[in-house]
Formats: structure tokens, sequence, C-alpha cells
């Protein structure tokens, strides 16, 4: 080997030893450090910086119907928070809810923000409100602060519409007036406890007319019912209900969503019947109705209507004139409509035979049978029908016995929105889309 080769050999030989040195002594060093810092002891905390600023102070709130405003006092400011907050300790203030219906929350403040609002929150409704300091070292561990806790209830708002609101009964009053007594369910919403309910009452020319007389009077009643006195006998009034809350605080009324209902008064009494069923017999492809006969027989009208709806809330209906005469037999009354569609569901809609009263009982019930096709022919009921004619019903006898009618009852009735325009042609329409006839048993 030459002496250039020898010495080539040499200098690569020296350049692995230090390579491999090197290598040795970065490790080592690294472990080394990792060592220290594993070994490395905390910072100790000053316990100055746990006692007066870790403390949490009272804090007052504002209920709102959907919302709670948190005031927070001024955090201490001065030399210590300065001390105590070197690299990177911090002083922070944690608020948390907890509503009885809902959903818990939780935020961390700054120091600096002295208000919260707490949202998404339901009305009239317990929520616990929960505020303490935390001070994190620059160790980065927690110190809480003792809490304070209150109680609040958020304030009421306005409740919905009072639901089915209707006149129950018609009657004389002490001077020999009308009088009528409207009922209805409470609202499906409260937001509240509700304290009552706001009733007026506005004579009006039509139903349709939006200008009234009187409706600045307001009568407040706490029960689901209220009798008014001295109508006019053939007038309209219109009726304005609401349902209203007294807020937590000032006691002020927030008054709900009104429901409305305008009647015209008919020209004698007339009171609820009783025992109102509807019932779709199994198996029938019929409809039929019961009920009982006022109390006072006084308050009984002269004769009822039944409007038929299939499907409750489409637009095809049928009306019939029910003669109280042939339909009851003392104080007890049926009413069928057969050759319906089986599978379908049908509603009967019963009221005195006086337009816009009011007064109606209703119940609905899914037809079964045979199918009817839309194509078959409507069931005749005895004696000939008038082409383009609904057959006049046949009031139901208890003793079995067929009773054709021979009179204008079942004689087809326009509805009131429609009158007598167009009346044949919605007369065809319903037999064609309907197919019913009434019958007795």
């Amino acid at each position: 080997m030459t002496a250039t080769l020898k010495r080539e050999a040499f200098l690569w030989a020296l350049l692995c030893c230090s390579i491999v040195l090197c290598l040795t002594a970065g490790a080592a060093s690294g472990q080394q450090l990792q060592k220290r810092e594993e070994n490395k002891i905390k910072e100790k905390v000053d316990k100055k910086c746990l006692e007066k600023p870790l403390e949490t102070d009272n804090f007052k709130y504002i209920p709102q119907p959907t919302t709670v405003s948190v005031d927070l006092k001024r955090f201490a400011e001065g030399d210590l928070i300065r001390l105590c907050t070197r690299f990177g300790a911090s002083y922070n203030r944690i608020i948390k809810w907890t509503p009885d219906d809902g959903e818990p929350g939780e935020e961390t403040l700054q120091t600096e923000k002295e208000q919260y609002e707490i949202t998404g929150l339901k009305p009239y409704t317990k929520v616990t409100i929960t505020v303490f300091v935390r001070y994190t070292d620059e160790n980065g561990d927690r110190h809480n602060a003792k809490d304070v806790e209150r109680d609040t209830i958020t304030d009421v708002d306005k409740p919905s519409a009072p639901r089915n609101l209707k006149i129950e009964s018609f009657g004389k009053d002490d001077e020999g007036k009308v009088k009528a007594t409207a009922v209805w369910e409470e609202p499906g919403v409260l937001n509240g406890p509700l304290d009552g309910y706001d009733f007026r009452i506005c004579k009006v020319e039509l139903c349709s007319d939006t200008h009234s007389q009187g409706c600045q009077d307001k009568r407040y009643t706490t029960q689901r019912l209220y009798t008014t006195t001295r109508l006019e006998q053939m007038k309209y009034y219109k009726v304005l209900l609401a349902g209203y809350n007294k807020r937590i605080e000032d006691k002020q009324e927030v008054v709900g969503m009104h429901a409305e209902l305008c009647f015209r008064v008919p020209p004698k009494a007339v009171g609820p019947v009783r025992d109102f069923k509807v019932t779709c017999p199994s198996e029938t492809n019929k409809i039929t109705a019961t009920w009982k006969l006022p109390q006072d027989n006084n308050a009984v009208p002269e004769s009822y209507r039944v409007e038929l709806v299939r499907d409750p809330g489409g637009q095809k209906e049928v009306y019939y004139d029910v003669d109280i005469q042939k339909a009851c037999k003392n104080e007890d009354c049926i009413f069928s409509v057969e050759g319906l569609t089986a599978g379908n569901d049908y509603e009967l809609i019963l009221s005195p035979n006086y337009e816009d009263t009011g007064i109606s009982d209703k119940g609905k019930c899914r037809v079964s049978g045979s199918a009817i096709a839309e194509d078959k022919k409507v069931k005749q009921t005895p004696g000939p029908t008038p082409a383009g004619k609904i057959p006049p019903p046949i009031a139901e006898d208890k003793t079995g016995e067929e009773k054709p009618d021979t009179s204008s009852v079942g004689k087809e009735t326009p509805s009131h929105s429609g009158g007598k325009v167009g009346g044949s042609f919605l007369l065809i329409f319903a037999v064609m889309a309907l197919k019913p006839i009434v019958v007795h048993n």
C-alpha cells in the first residue's frame, strides 16, 4: 500500500470516529436534559395569590322570559394582581347555569368582563346560577375559589291563543234580552301560571267587518267560560279572547295571542246538546251521530243542521237539515249517513239550524266496510230523487220502522260562505266526491 493510500485510509477512519463520538455525546446530552426537565421543581405559588384575589363576590341578575343577565363586580386590580399573573398565570371567572327544563351551560370569562347574558332559556323556568373565581398558576395548576350559587326564575311571556272557543248556549237574561255563554280550553303554551283571561265582545254588522263597536271594554275572568248579556236577536257579535300572565317584578299584564269567534244571536234561546257522540260502526260504510236534546225544552232549536266533511280539514262538504220530530224520540236523537268510502276519515258537525250561531258539536272517525268506487251509484232512499240532488236523509228510529222523508228534511242547504250562487254545481260535486246517503236502521 502506498503512502498516499495509507494517509487517505487514516483520514477516513478519523472522520468516522469523530462522527461516532459526536452522536454519542449528543445522545448523552439529550438524556441529561430530559432528566433535568423531569426532575425540575415546580415554582412555588405565593400564598397571597390564593387569598384575597381568589374570593368570589356576590352577583346580581335580571331575569327575562328567555334570558338572565348576570352583573358581576369589578375584579380587583393593583400590584398584587400584576405580581400573581406573571409568567402565564391568570385569573378567570367561571359561570355555570342549570335550568329545570333545558340544557345546562358553562362559560369562562376574563376578569375584565362584568356582565354576561345567559340565553336559550324557557319562560317561567327555574334556573340555578353558579359563579366562582379560578386561578391558574404558572405551573398550569388550577385553584378554584368557593362558589356563589343563586336560584332565579325566568320571567313570564305571552301565552298562545285559547283553544276551541265556542258559544255553548243562548238564554234570557234578567231583562228579558238574550244572553250567551262562551266556553273554551286553555292555551296550548302557557309560558307562565296563566293569571286569567281578557274577554271582549264587539257588535259588528257582519262577521267580515273589521270595525266593531264597544271593543274597548275588557272583561276579566279566571274561569274558562263567560256569560255576556243584553244581546240583540239576529245581530252579529265578535268575541276576542286572550290569556294573560303577570310579570314577576312589576305585575304588569302580558297579554297573549287572541282567539276570535263571530256569531249571530238566534231568534230564540238555544241550549247545548248532551252526550254528543260520533261513531263509525264496523263494516257498515256509514257514520252515525247520537245526542240528547237540551234539558230545557225552551232551549231546543226548531231544527239542527249536520255538516259532513271527508278527511277533517278538507274542502268537500255536504249539509243536511235534521227534523227533530223525525230524528229524535223523546230526548234521544240519532242521525246516520251511509254509502261512504271505507278507509277514509269523516267528521260530523252538529249545530242549530240558525246561521252563524257559533254553537256546534263535532266528532270524527274512520269508516270501515267494503270499498266503494268513485263511479259506483249512490244508494237511493225510497222515492224518486230529482237529478243533481243529494238524497234526503231519513232519521234513524230506534223502533226500526222506516220513515221516508217527504218534507224538507234532508234538503241540501248551501254553506254560509257560498250562499246559493253555484248551488247546483256544488251539490253535484259533493255527490260525486262523497256519495253519501242518509238511512235509518
